[in-house]
C-alpha cells in the first residue's frame, strides 16, 4: 500500500515558510498526483488533501484550499474522533479560508466548533493548538 510521504510535506511546508513559488509548485503538482492512487475516502488523502490546502492557502487561493480543507474534514469526520487534534486543527484552518473569503459566519462556525472540541478535551488538551 502506498503512503504520503514525508519528504514532499516537508517541502510544502519549506516552500510555504519560505514563500518559494517553485517549491510549493513542485509540492502541490506531485501532492495532487497521489488523488487518482486511493479511493475518494481513503484515510490517507486526508494528509495530502491539508498540504494541498495550505498550498493553496499560501498562494492566495483562498476558493481552491476551502476545497482542499473540505475534503480533508469529510475524510476525518468519518475515520477519526471528534476531538482528535487533526479534526480541530482542520475545523480553526477551515475558519482561516472563510474568514481570508470573507465569509465571516462561516469563519465563526467553525472557530466555535474548534474550540467546543477543545473544550471536550479539556486537561488533555494540546496547549500548541491555540484557537
Amino acid at each position: 500500500e502506498h503512503t504520503f510521504p514525508g519528504y514532499i510535506r516537508l517541502m510544502a511546508e519549506l516552500g510555504i515558510d519560505l514563500a518559494d513559488e517553485s517549491m510549493m509548485t513542485v509540492a502541490y503538482d506531485f501532492t495532487s498526483k497521489f488523488d487518482s492512487e486511493w479511493p475518494a475516502d481513503h484515510p490517507e488523502k486526508m494528509d495530502f488533501y491539508d498540504t494541498l490546502a495550505a498550498i493553496e492557502y499560501a498562494r492566495g487561493h483562498h476558493e481552491t484550499s476551502l476545497e482542499w480543507h473540505l475534503k480533508s474534514i469529510a475524510i476525518k469526520e468519518k475515520h477519526i474522533a471528534a476531538t482528535d487534534l487533526s479534526l480541530i486543527k482542520s475545523y480553526d484552518d477551515l475558519a482561516q479560508v472563510y474568514q481570508a473569503h470573507g465569509n465571516q459566519e462561516q469563519a465563526i462556525h467553525f472557530y466555535k466548533k474548534a474550540a467546543d472540541r477543545l473544550r471536550e478535551l479539556g486537561d488533555n488538551a494540546d496547549s500548541s493548538l491555540c484557537i
